[in-house]
Parts: C-alpha cells; structure tokens; sequence
C-alpha cells in the first residue's frame, strides 16, 4: 500500500519516509494552512477515503482526525489542542500501519453531515488559498 502526505503549505510527497512524516509534522507552524495529510493510497494516487490529517500548530495545539473509508468511519479525537508529540505519535502508529493511536487518544464519530469537521476547515482554508494565488495572479 503506497503513502502519501500532503501539507497545507504546498507540500506533497509521495511514500514518505517515517523521518519525513515525523518532521512534517514537528514543522508545521500553526495558522490557516498549517495541516498535514497522510493518505493510504489504493489505486492512482486517491486515498478511497483512508487517511488521517491534523491541522494546527505548536502554539495553539492540533486537531487530530482520521477516516476509514465512509463517512460512517470518519472519527475526530476529543481532545482539542493536541501537543505536537501526540500528533506525530498518531501520525506514525498510522504510518507503520499500527492501531494503538485508536486507544492512545478519546475519538467521537463524525456525523456525516457535521460542517465542523476537521475536512470542512480544510477545504475552507484550501479555498481561501487558491482564491488569494487567483486574486495575486489577476493582480500581476
């Protein structure tokens, strides 16, 4: 199975070492577009769905979420303001394929039409990106 992470600030790596994913995470600097993605990767570089993603930053702490395919599997941890080492422990128990991040950290389902979700502030703020490079490039 093929990985791949993403990160808000432009960033995409296709099989990430456990190094890359740990720095990832340890470099993302908090603000809108501080978020990392790591995707299970089951045919042509989709994810299916099967991915876990934080989004936050030192200060302020993360969110931490992640999918098993159907919105019926979409769980986001309780805990608000995640430190980063909680963070990058989740993230590379998912990268080796472990699932004691399941049991480390409190999770509530996702209702599948709650807007407060972790993947509704990434788009939001993957919107505010790409209308800001639209709106510099008119300009320029």
């Amino acid at each position: 199975m093929r990985m791949q992470l993403t990160l808000g600030l432009g960033g995409k790596v296709d099989q990430p070492t456990e190094t890359q994913v740990a720095q990832a995470i340890r470099s993302l600097p908090g603000g809108d577009d501080s978020f990392a993605i790591l995707a299970q990767c089951q045919r042509d570089d989709r994810s299916d769905g099967y991915y876990m993603q934080t989004l936050g930053g030192p200060a302020e702490g993360y969110l931490l979420e992640y999918r098993e395919g159907s919105a019926q599997r979409h769980f986001r941890c309780s805990t608000v303001g995640l430190s980063t080492e909680a963070v990058q422990a989740a993230f590379l128990a998912y990268f080796h394929g472990e699932a004691n991040y399941k049991t480390d950290l409190p999770w509530v389902q996702e209702a599948p039409e709650d807007r407060s979700s972790l993947t509704g502030v990434l788009l939001v703020a993957a919107l505010c990106v790409l209308t800001g490079l639209l709106a510099y490039a008119f300009l320029w």
